[in-house]
Formats: C-alpha cells, sequence, structure tokens
C-alpha cells in the first residue's frame, strides 16, 4: 500500500495537468478578484433585488456564481468563502479527478501493475492520497491569489471554513474516483464531474426529497441536507453534522470503488 502511494505521489507531481489546473485556478480567482476591487460604486437597489432572486433561484437548482455585496465592501475572507461556495474549485478537481485516472490506463500505468500486484483495491485505493493533496492545493491557490490583492481578517475562523471544504471537495474527489472506477472512460467521467460539480446532483436531490415529502414521508429520514458532495456550496462555516457526513461519504465511496476493482479486470 505505502509503495502504491509513493507512486502515486510520484505521478501526480510529474503530471502537467495538475500544474495547469492550478495554474488556471489562480488567474480565475486573481482576475475575480481584481474585478471584484475595481468597481466601488453602489449597486442599485432594484439590480440587487432581482439580482438576489435569481441567485436564490440559482442555489435551488445548479449553477456556478461568486454573489456580489450590496455595498461592494469587498473583504478578503468573505471572497474567499464566496469562491470555494461557487462550485469553481469543485469544477477543477473534477477535470483533474478525471485526468488522473484516465491517463492511468492511457499511459500503461495499471498495465505495469497487472503482474506485480496482488491485492488490486490497494490500486484503487492508493489513489485518494493525491486527491486529497490536490484538494489542500486548490484551497491554498485561492488563499494565496486573494490574500495578494486583500487581507484576511479572521484567519482561524477562515482555517475552519477551509478544514470543512477540504472534507467536502475530498468526499467530491472520492466519488468522482468512484464514478471513474465504474465507467473507465475519461469522457464520460468529465462530464459526470462537471454536472455533479454545478449541482445537478443536489438539484435532482431536492426534487426527490419534496416528491417524498409530499407523499407524507417523515422529514427525518431525508438526508439529502447531509450529503456533503453535493452541498458544497452550502458551508458557509465549520459545521461537525457535514464534516462528519464528508468522512463517511468518501469512506463509502472508497469502499464501493476498492470493491468493484477487485471484482473487475484491472485494465
Amino acid at each position: 500500500m505505502l509503495n502504491m502511494i509513493r507512486m502515486n505521489l510520484y505521478r501526480f507531481f510529474t503530471t502537467k495537468p495538475v500544474y495547469v489546473i492550478l495554474g488556471i485556478t489562480f488567474l480565475l480567482i486573481m482576475f475575480v478578484t481584481r474585478l471584484e476591487m475595481s468597481d466601488k460604486k453602489p449597486v442599485d437597489a432594484a439590480v440587487m433585488e432581482e439580482y438576489g432572486d435569481f441567485e436564490e433561484q440559482s442555489i435551488r437548482g445548479f449553477g456556478m456564481t461568486i454573489p456580489v455585496t450590496e455595498e461592494r465592501a469587498v473583504i478578503g475572507d468573505q471572497l474567499y468563502k464566496d469562491a470555494v461556495c461557487s462550485g469553481l474549485l469543485a469544477v477543477m478537481i473534477g477535470i483533474f479527478v478525471s485526468i488522473y485516472t484516465g491517463k492511468e490506463r492511457e499511459r500503461g500505468f495499471l498495465k505495469n501493475l497487472n503482474t506485480c500486484v496482488k491485492n488490486r483495491y490497494t490500486i484503487f485505493l492508493a489513489k485518494i492520497v493525491p486527491m486529497f493533496l490536490f484538494v489542500v492545493f486548490e484551497m491554498l491557490v485561492t488563499f494565496i491569489a486573494i490574500g495578494c490583492n486583500l487581507s484576511y481578517e479572521n484567519l482561524p475562523q477562515l482555517l475552519a471554513f477551509m478544514l470543512a471544504q477540504a472534507a467536502t471537495h475530498t468526499a467530491y474527489a472520492a466519488g468522482i474516483l468512484f464514478v471513474g472506477e465504474l465507467l473507465r472512460n475519461q469522457a464520460m467521467t468529465l462530464l459526470v464531474a462537471i454536472f455533479t460539480a454545478l449541482g445537478v446532483g443536489s438539484m435532482i436531490l431536492s426534487l426527490i426529497e419534496s416528491k417524498l415529502a409530499q407523499t407524507g414521508f417523515p422529514q427525518g429520514l431525508l438526508l439529502g441536507k447531509y450529503t456533503a458532495v453535493m452541498q458544497i456550496n452550502s458551508i458557509h462555516g465549520f459545521q461537525v453534522i457535514m464534516f462528519v457526513a464528508a468522512v463517511i461519504l468518501a469512506l463509502l465511496y472508497l469502499l464501493a470503488g476498492a470493491m468493484g476493482s477487485e471484482k473487475r479486470d484491472l485494465y
């Protein structure tokens, strides 16, 4: 297992898309930060009211937005939270997971392991380490991009937020890993990753739960709000229940993926 982790870490640091995706994230966050800083004029109340209605609908449905404040008082802490909750990082993580899992078959990485690995589940489990590392890098890149232009006012609170979001984004990465193992198709995995990051899964789950609620289904059994992999945009602070849900989801995805990899051909 340790050898597999070392091999995956080596492949992680020598994979060019890692640095390309991180660079794109940095530039996008830098652009948004400068854009927020450049416009100091108050936004018309009617426009903000209309925007607020649209944003509320967007959260209930799906999409990727970084909201603005009415007085345009740009604060580093809030902008960081808005950027992470927008789904941008989730999209980038999903793209990375899709590329990383696709390249291991395309470049013959798995084919070379076929004769030297007895427990094939370790091949799948070891990949969560570079996934978690990429999540941390995405968080840090966003932190640096905003911090280059704005100061942070409450670092302890922001670190707690980062911890919660690192857990949910890692659960999301584990979910896409599981999907990639099921589909074994880079293009299809990429599509699932992007649509899930944009909130399609959350929207579908909300529709199902609303229908169940109308039939008299007990509210306490509707656990959609705890599915952290679909609720990245709803976590604005450290919530123990969401952190635990993210950890449990990640473990379930890894367990399912490991079992699936044992029952199928490696390549």
